[in-house]
C-alpha cells in the first residue's frame, strides 16, 4: 500500500506477485495487483485503456486458477464492473463482470461456506450478486446495445 500510494505501481505489483509461492493457493494476490494498475489508470488518463487491460489481465487469472470459487469470481465481477466505469470502452468489461457475476452465483448454492474456519451464509451474497448483475444489465443495455 505504501508503494501504490507514492505512485510506485511496477514496485507494487512486483511485491505482490512476489509473494505468490503458490498459485493454487494465492490466486487471490492476482486480484491485488490488478488493484494496482486500476489505480494507475486513474493517475495516467494517457495509458488508461493499457493499464485497464492490465488489471483484467490480473483478474482473468485469478478466476482462471480458481474457477468454482465463488467469491473470488463475485469479487472479480466487482472489478470488472469498476474497470468498465473507469474505461473509455466499457462495454466488454460490463459484459465479462456479467458473466463473472453469473458464474459466482452458480457456485454458491448451498447456504453457507466456510471461510476461515467459520461457516458464512451464503443468501446475502446472492443478494449482492443479484444487485450487482442488475447493474451490469443496465449498463450493457444503455451503453452497449449498439456497440459490438
Amino acid at each position: 500500500m505504501k508503494l501504490l500510494r507514492k505512485g510506485q505501481y511496477d514496485e507494487a505489483a512486483q511485491t505482490i506477485l512476489g509473494t505468490i509461492k503458490d498459485e493454487t493457493k494465492d490466486y487471490r494476490q492476482y486480484q491485488s495487483v490488478a488493484v494496482v494498475y486500476a489505480a494507475r489508470a486513474g493517475k495516467d488518463p494517457a495509458n488508461r485503456e493499457k493499464w485497464l487491460e492490465q488489471a483484467a489481465f490480473y483478474i482473468e487469472k485469478s478466476v482462471s486458477l480458481a474457477p468454482r470459487d465463488g467469491v473470488n469470481s463475485m469479487s472479480a465481477a466487482y472489478a470488472m464492473d469498476r474497470i468498465g466505469d473507469i474505461s473509455s470502452q466499457g462495454c466488454p468489461y460490463y459484459e465479462k463482470g456479467r458473466q463473472l457475476a453469473e458464474d459466482a452465483l452458480s457456485h454458491l448454492k448451498s447456504d453457507s461456506i466456510s471461510a476461515a474456519g467459520e461457516k458464512w451464509p451464503t443468501q446475502p451474497l446472492r443478494d449482492d450478486i443479484g444487485k450487482l448483475l442488475g447493474r451490469l444489465q443496465g449498463k450493457i443495455a444503455a451503453s452497449c446495445a449498439n456497440k459490438p
